[in-house]
């Protein structure tokens, strides 16, 4: 990678909150260009134009019978044929009830069962039913599964509730308030049956034991060697004692076999056990955060892993001990090697994970191991060294530009080559650590214009030109983001901060806050609709509009996180309570009353065809223009809580969630 320098110097999980808002409409004069275009209906209740790319290989724990290991994952669960290595992955689209997966198990029948985020699936081989609170289950947030002696299955919830199913229906065998009274707890973490059929039970500082008819805790179980449980993770031998690991640094185990309990201590002082299993030797295996730990009754002995966060392991009966990776692969060791097995997937996708669509239509993604492209076929890697990227342009000689970090990175579709914007210090060789790029935008005459905190850079294609916004604003004192920058019809440079926007002609700098008209100095995003008009909006700073004479402001003290101008003219705007839309001379509306999954949409995109899609926490709502329709992981989708919509050069859709990335095709 080319280092170009500066030369010249002068930015998971459980909130279900719903608000039921009436639509509100609002008399105000505006000068939207409005026409009736009728909209092309489409249904989204079609799977088939649907595709989902997830990470397969963020994995939570691993389950092992015969030639099959199951492995759970954020992103659905993968079918991996321990003898050929191939692997099927099954997600929503498949009829798995949720993407994020926490355990795994099988009954005597051989169907497998997955503990979801969303409820309890089975999977016959061919097709997955689904359970829910609606079939007796008393949470649907499920932690933890396990099959006990007479083929039952157990599981245990996020609100510390266990329920078991007898093949028929499921009854609730501990409830939360008699596991968790104080609500301190986050969940049943394992589930584990002994030889004698008791059922035994995991919570935070916490083991219950259950023999059928009651629950009694640790401390009142006769020779517990501790005055409270401190472990996690537990397993069975061949004889069906249970093993229970001290998850703190030094480890040790705690060993019961039905009458009396044993400590055995690691020989190793910072070894913090993450997972336990048995062998078909008999031997117990320990994964740390780094190595294997085996104990053969004896003595205790220590295999490095090559990948760092091993997160669960299980044994297969050939003696094998598999590993999943918190933020990596699949890795099998024999005993003497180690083989890794990872799936073809897009991979670390959080909630600060972007997407971009480039002209020749390629799909670009941030994500925490690089920036990653998928060209139609396949996701690859282009880049480690950008993680995190925030911001993206295209320039008019299609090269992409990346801002992630401080670091501005262009890729001319070949060759990479990384700038360090000037920012405040003299030495323009020395990349700025303390200013992030929040934006990227080119002029008409090819200059690059960036944005970050306190500063605007202008870089022509040899050297750059610095802009001190707190000059401009006269607060020298005052921390300056640039949220978002703009260039208008006339080639004039917009630019959004936290304490107002601005506005540069080429020659001189005008700066417009409350005093000039504004609703809130804190503006985010900027959009210039097809008769000139500048729109800005923000967080708790409602929706502005600059006539170029005057601002007028419009649902005031209102969050407002995106802004787009349909093809009439309407203007649209995401809010955390509702949709609205302002047609020409009136605003609508829309809430959960009107169909909206949820009164929080992040993300806002209109489709070719002039359909609304939104981005909503509980999944995507689609406008035709008379009514709302709605897409959930239950129909497909990666996750509910949407971060980000875009429109390709195809004009299909991408959604960004928790886990992976959504594909919607109209082509199908």
């Amino acid at each position: 990678m080319k280092r170009i320098p500066s030369a010249m110097f002068n930015i998971r999980r459980f909130k279900k909150l719903k608000m039921l808002i009436p639509v509100v409409v609002i008399a105000i004069s505006f000068s939207c260009c409005v026409k009736n275009t009728g909209p092309k209906t489409i249904s989204l209740a079609s799977k088939s134009n649907w595709i989902d790319y997830t990470d397969g290989n963020t994995i939570f724990s691993v389950f092992v019978k015969g030639n099959d290991l199951w492995a759970a994952t954020e992103s659905g669960v993968v079918d991996w044929n321990i003898t050929t290595g191939t692997y099927k992955k099954y997600t929503t689209l498949d009829g798995l009830i949720d993407n994020y997966v926490d355990g795994i198990t099988q009954d005597k029948s051989g169907n497998v069962w997955f503990a979801t985020s969303g409820g309890v699936s089975r999977f016959d081989g061919v097709h997955f039913q689904n359970f829910t609170s609606k079939d007796g289950l008393s949470d649907t947030i499920i932690t933890s599964i396990t099959c006990d002696n007479h083929g039952d299955i157990i599981v245990g919830a996020m609100d510390s509730s266990i329920s078991l199913y007898n093949g028929k229906t499921w009854q609730t065998i501990a409830p939360a308030q008699e596991m968790n009274p104080n609500e301190s707890y986050t969940g049943i973490q394992h589930l584990s049956v002994d030889k004698n059929g008791n059922i035994w039970a995991v919570i935070p500082y916490n083991l219950e034991r259950y023999d059928g008819k009651s629950w009694v805790n640790s401390n009142d179980i006769s020779g517990f060697p501790a005055e409270y449980f401190s472990g996690s993770f537990f397993g069975a031998d061949q004889n069906n004692d249970l093993w229970f690991a001290y998850n703190a640094s030094p480890g040790f185990l705690y060993h019961y076999d039905g009458i009396s309990w044993q400590i055995i201590e690691m020989e190793t002082d910072d070894s913090s056990i993450q997972s336990v299993t048995v062998d078909n030797q008999g031997d117990i295996w320990c994964a740390t955060s780094d190595a294997l730990e085996r104990y053969n009754g004896q003595t205790w002995q220590t295999f490095a892993c090559p990948e760092k966060g091993i997160d669960s392991i299980a044994s297969d009966d050939k003696g094998n001990i598999w590993c999943g990776i918190e933020f990596g692969p699949l890795l099998r060791f024999d005993g003497n090697s180690w083989k890794t097995y990872r799936t073809d997937d897009i991979g670390g996708i959080d909630d600060r994970s972007f997407i971009a669509c480039d002209n020749d239509g390629n799909t670009w993604v941030s994500t925490y191991f690089g920036l990653t492209r998928f060209s139609g076929n396949t996701w690859e890697t282009v880049n480690q060294d950008v993680t995190d990227a925030t911001c993206f342009l295209e320039d008019k000689q299609s090269n992409l530009w990346f801002g992630a970090g401080d670091d501005l990175y262009r890729y001319n579709g070949k060759t990479w080559d990384v700038f360090y914007p000037p920012a405040q210090t003299s030495d323009a060789f020395s990349p700025q650590s303390a200013f992030p790029i929040t934006s990227i935008a080119e002029d008409n005459t090819g200059n690059i214009w960036v944005g970050s905190i306190f500063y605007i850079d202008r870089f022509d294609g040899k050297s750059w030109t610095t802009f001190d916004m707190r000059n401009i604003f006269g607060f020298i004192d005052t921390n300056i983001y640039v949220n978002s920058i703009m260039f208008d019809k006339q080639n004039t440079l917009w630019v959004t901060t936290n304490t107002g926007v601005l506005h540069f002609d080429g020659t001189n700098w005008t700066g417009y806050t409350v005093a000039d008209g504004l609703a809130n100095n804190s503006v985010s995003k900027i959009i210039e609709d097809k008769s000139g008009n500048i729109w800005v909006c923000g967080t708790y700073s409602g929706l502005d509009r600059y006539s170029g004479k005057t601002w007028q402001s419009f649902l005031q003290s209102d969050s407002i996180l995106d802004i787009i101008q349909d093809k009439n003219g309407a203007i649209w705007g995401a809010t955390d309570h509702g949709v609205f839309r302002c047609n020409g001379s009136s605003f609508q509306l829309f809430t959960t009353a009107e169909g909206l999954l949820s009164d929080t949409v992040n993300s806002i995109v209109i489709d070719n065809n002039n359909n609304v899609w939104c981005g909503t926490s509980y999944g995507v709502n689609y406008f035709n223009g008379k009514s709302w329709q709605s897409m959930t992981t239950t129909e497909g989708l990666v996750g509910n809580n949407i971060w980000q919509i875009m429109k390709d050069k195809q004009g299909d859709i991408w959604l960004n969630s928790y886990g992976g990335i959504s594909h919607y095709t109209f082509s199908k």
